[in-house]
């Protein structure tokens, strides 16, 4: 064993685990937030979660793979070359290595279009919704993709360091943030650090965004290569970065488990290995993936994933492959990988991954035997690729993956599930008329600040994007009652833009609190049309492929203030005073596709963010 793993065997014996304080900024929880997806049996529902200090674990964490390379690997593309899209027109060439359509070596491809399009990135408006998100699964820290040669990707991590800090003045508890280098201590790895220490870390850059471990910056590397064979002019620096920062060294493998006491996984086969220790015994980290590239046959070690058996999202080390076309939505390897991390209970989780997206064509892969002569290591297609972030070509099931992310984390961190912890309604009667009146509900459903945020920025492929339909950043709400009505008041970070504009502040209520009825279970719409002398409120009455279909219910008073708009519903639409209220709402204001759930990620501004819903209960 070498010094610098003695020195780490020090460090795990004295509790090596991440370092917390107390944030300067206000952060909006979402663990009062419930989401359902829309795989329908066999998908996910995830309540509003009860949080107190017995059941909140402060000291477990989830960290996520990320990566920052999409900027220079694929940015200067002249066109973006989507694998799905390809294999679609040219079948055959799935398995002809030298057709025409694949233009040789070396270009990168999509696995399939992210729900943001090809975005690259420096694309700020992507950053920030991908801060909301993270922020709402519950992910601690993003470690950024470095394994490859010396590149440092330093134009997509500054862009991302400014979003996300100023995310959080927002209430959005941006992901920390932590370098993922070589896998072996190479000279490469040590003039990247090098860099990114100098460019970053030394000029205390994102300071409230380091991922700390033991007091320290922690960084994913092999110490010994800034202690071994440092050229003369580098014996400085390197010991200056020996000291600055914790260093657990990346394990590359799938199958070994630790080859050396301070190691971290990033992607292992089931069952997983526990890596580090902690004075009670237990691991400091698993890794959890959604998909292997890797096969039996191969003896479980990395290959390609272009291959019929790789260990894919609908494979299951203990019930093998899921035959039905769409299996690939169920995340069996991914359910499987998370049973594992909770069974060896670490203080951290590691998830591979968020949005790697492209990978390269490579021959004779990998360079040892079995080579495969035309391989695509990382990702291939919906079964076969391991990132979380919403696709857009899935549809309505886009964002699968999210929700099971949400669903675990809030579960590995003792969140617990069918407790609900939304604000309890108060009972009082409201003239929605006098904006003072709502001063004696004090319960708030709160939602992230100044997300009517607009787009214009380059992405892959020379594309040009543009989203102008941020409006209305709806932050917060309340809701009141009585024996006769329902009162809500939605409370805007801007001045409120004319009620005659399309798609204006409507609200969707899911009043008998079940996915099973309704539009992805809402009920009741109001404002699908812009109010008039009073606000339209409608019923769900759409069937099989006609889901976005309404029918009129009745209409209702309202109030639109400076900041704010206010409606009261009848309580019979809620079932009547006898009944207790229990149902979940959101507010959304210029929705472009009606009729697909995804477009509460991409366009307008909606409270809660994407398909996360407030949960109201009276009792």
């Amino acid at each position: 064993m070498g010094a610098a793993a003695l020195v780490a065997l020090v460090l795990l014996s004295a509790g090596a685990t991440a370092q917390s304080k107390k944030s300067k900024y206000k952060f909006i929880s979402p663990y009062s937030w419930e989401i359902t997806d829309s795989v329908g049996e066999g998908g996910t529902s995830v309540p509003a979660g009860k949080v107190t200090k017995a059941d909140f674990k402060e000291d477990k964490q989830v960290g996520i793979f990320y990566w920052t390379w999409h900027t220079d690997i694929v940015g200067r593309d002249n066109y973006v070359a989507d694998l799905q899209k390809i294999l679609k027109e040219f079948p055959e060439a799935a398995n002809e290595k030298d057709h025409p359509v694949w233009e040789g070596w070396g270009r990168n491809y999509y696995w399939d279009e992210p729900i943001y399009g090809y975005y690259i990135d420096t694309d700020k408006w992507v950053l920030r919704k991908q801060a909301e998100l993270l922020a709402s699964a519950g992910v601690d820290f993003v470690l950024f993709d470095n394994t490859n040669g010396a590149f440092t990707w330093l134009s997509s991590m500054m862009a991302l360091i400014e979003v996300w800090e100023a995310a959080q003045k927002d209430g959005v508890k941006s992901p920390k943030f932590a370098v993922m280098s070589n896998f072996a201590p190479f000279p490469s790895a040590r003039d990247q650090i090098i860099q990114i220490y100098q460019a970053i870390y030394s000029k205390g850059i994102g300071k409230d965004l380091w991922m700390m471990v033991d007091g320290k910056p922690l960084i994913l590397a092999y110490p010994e290569m800034l202690e071994n064979g440092v050229p003369e002019g580098h014996v400085e620096i390197c010991k200056e970065i020996r000291q600055f920062f914790t260093f657990r060294p990346p394990q590359p493998d799938y199958v070994d488990g630790p080859t050396r006491v301070d190691q971290w996984s990033w992607l292992e086969n089931y069952p997983q290995h526990g890596y580090g220790s902690t004075p009670d015994g237990g691991y400091e980290m698993v890794s959890v993936g959604v998909a292997q590239n890797a096969n039996a046959e191969n003896g479980g070690h990395a290959y390609a994933f272009n291959v019929g058996d790789a260990f894919s999202r609908s494979f299951s080390q203990r019930k093998g492959y899921d035959p039905r076309p769409n299996a690939h939505l169920y995340g069996w390897n991914f359910k499987e990988q998370w049973e594992r991390a909770f069974e060896l209970d670490p203080k951290i989780v590691f998830v591979t991954g968020w949005n790697e997206w492209t990978v390269g064509r490579h021959e004779n892969w990998p360079p040892h035997k079995p080579a495969r002569p035309f391989a695509f290591p990382d990702q291939y297609n919906a079964d076969r690729s391991r990132d979380i972030e919403p696709v857009k070509s899935w549809g309505k099931h886009g964002d699968a993956y999210y929700v099971m992310l949400v669903d675990h984390i809030r579960k590995f961190k003792g969140v617990k599930s069918g407790e609900d912890t939304a604000p309890r309604l108060l009972k009082a009667t409201i003239d929605i008329n006098n904006e003072a009146a709502w001063n004696k509900v004090s319960n708030t459903f709160r939602s992230y600040r100044n997300t009517a945020i607009n787009r214009d920025s380059l992405g892959a492929g020379q594309i040009h994007y543009v989203n102008k339909t941020g409006r209305n950043s709806i932050s917060s709400s309340k809701v009141a009652y009585d024996d006769d009505f329902v009162y809500f008041i939605a409370r805007t970070d801007n001045e409120l833009s004319p009620k005659s504009d399309p798609k204006w502040m409507r609200l969707l209520i899911d009043a008998d609190n079940s996915r099973d009825t309704g539009w992805e279970g809402y009920d009741i719409i109001v404002n699908r049309e812009s109010p008039g002398d009073k606000a339209l409120v409608e019923k769900h009455a759409g069937k099989g492929e006609d889901e976005w279909k309404w029918e009129k219910a009745g209409d209702a008073e309202y109030a639109v203030f400076k900041k704010a708009f206010a409606v009261k519903l009848p309580r019979a639409l809620f079932g009547g005073a006898s009944k207790p209220l229990r149902f979940n709402f959101k507010w959304s204001d210029n929705m472009q596709e009606d009729g697909n759930i995804m477009d509460f990620y991409v366009n307008g501004s909606c409270a809660p963010i994407g398909r996360f819903n407030f949960s109201a209960r009276s009792e």
